[in-house]
């Protein structure tokens, strides 16, 4: 078993995307498969669709993977991004109370007096946020669970839900596609049923979105609290897609009509 983890640790190290990919796959299936389950258990439907199960591996391995590796690698960066931000308004703040000690030696005409040593022990704190590095791992954590609750969590649900209900309405054996003749003779292929599955998609978007935030403001801030501050970066991704599982199958159920 050991010998198992140390081999994935690796794959997960050296093919990150890959690794990401693949097990965003699995763990969305299985998501899936747990909504189908309890969708039959409540008699929603009599049997497991493998249509579903496999649109919605196919999604975790194709899209959502690749996002959440994208997402995650932006995530890091965080860190640097606070650095120079902190370090921007210290500089705005030093040269404007540098230019109020100028205006002030000039109108008392004191300039012999300006030194910018004594300027620098007077706002010596200031100084030493830009001079070192002052961006300690607490604040680190609070921006990322933040900008993961803000930011991916409100957009990228809109984007499954519309995603997932398009690919199961273009899938289904009773969506017809039709084909007409241009003035040129060309054959093309109509939009309507696309444009139906997008619409149907926002549909969803607007009778569900608010509960699956609610449902995910409860969950995921102390998740990530702890994948944030206790996992190595490069297994963040996996330590999501465990807990994701679960939480795919509530979207997976929730999404495709089970949360009225």
């Amino acid at each position: 078993m050991a010998s198992v983890l140390s081999r994935y640790n690796q794959f997960m190290q050296t093919k990150p995307l890959m690794g990401v990919a693949l097990s965003t796959g699995v763990c969305y299936g299985l998501g899936d498969y747990l909504a189908q389950r309890i969708e039959i258990m409540q008699d929603r439907k009599d049997s497991t669709s493998v249509r579903r199960l496999l649109i919605f591996t196919a999604f975790g391995g194709v899209i959502a993977g690749p996002i959440y590796y994208g997402w995650f690698n932006r995530l890091k960066r965080v860190p640097a991004l606070i650095e120079n931000l902190v370090k921007y308004n210290e500089t705005r703040f030093l040269a404007r109370k540098f230019h109020e000690h100028l205006d002030i030696a000039i109108k008392d005409n004191t300039l012999d007096k300006v030194s910018f040593q004594t300027f620098r022990r007077q706002f010596q704190q200031n100084f030493d946020r830009i001079d070192k590095p002052i961006i300690r791992s607490k604040t680190v954590l609070v921006a990322k669970v933040y900008l993961d609750q803000f930011v991916f969590s409100v957009f990228y649900p809109i984007f499954f839900m519309v995603s997932t209900t398009m690919l199961m309405d273009l899938t289904d054996p009773k969506t017809k596609f039709t084909y007409k003749s241009d003035e040129d003779g060309l054959v093309k292929l109509t939009l309507a049923p696309v444009k139906t599955s997008f619409f149907h998609g926002c549909q969803n978007v607007r009778d569900k979105f608010a509960k699956i935030y609610m449902t995910d403001c409860a969950v995921w801030p102390l998740v990530q609290m702890a994948n944030f501050a206790l996992v190595p970066e490069h297994l963040q991704p996996v330590f999501l897609n465990c807990v994701n599982i679960f939480w795919n199958a509530f979207l997976c159920y929730v999404s495709q009509d089970g949360g009225h």
